[in-house]
């Protein structure tokens, strides 16, 4: 199951490009009618450094340089999952995406892929289902699970 955050860094991209251009245009004005401020100044400045953060981020995810981590999910609170890694380690996943969110369940066997510097989620694939319960598969008949 692939996240794609990859349509987030389009409107972070859309946002950052609008922003640094209407800045510009804004100190450029205020050059041309021999008024330079100080407030066009600083709004150029931070979205200059919006636009820094966002190639940084383009460029964590180019290089594929990720971290992989195996491990049991053990709760779900909010939009963070908590996972039980293969060395004994607790780590917090942060899922924005709701349909994946909603897919991952409590004892799933999962596997997930972090970029390396920005912690974002790339993939995280289920290696194996979570049992379930009985009481719901009695109300589900098309669950396979043994009956007693």
């Amino acid at each position: 199951m692939n996240m794609h955050p990859y349509q987030n860094l389009t409107i972070l991209l859309i946002l950052s490009l609008n922003l640094t251009g209407i800045s510009g245009i804004q100190i450029m004005t205020g050059i041309q009618r021999h008024e330079p401020s100080v407030l066009a100044l600083i709004s150029f400045l931070v979205a200059l450094g919006s636009l820094a953060g966002f190639l940084f981020i383009v460029y964590d995810m180019v290089t594929r340089r990720q971290d992989r981590y195996e491990g049991k999910i053990i709760n779900k609170e909010g939009r963070s999952v908590n996972i039980l890694t293969t060395e004994n380690r607790l780590k917090r996943l942060r899922v924005n995406l709701p349909e994946v969110l909603e897919r991952l369940q409590a004892e799933q066997n999962v596997e997930f892929k972090l970029t390396h510097f920005t912690r974002i989620p790339v993939s995280i694939h289920v290696l194996a289902e979570a049992p379930v319960p009985e009481r719901v598969a009695a109300e589900r008949p098309d669950v396979d699970a043994p009956r007693l």
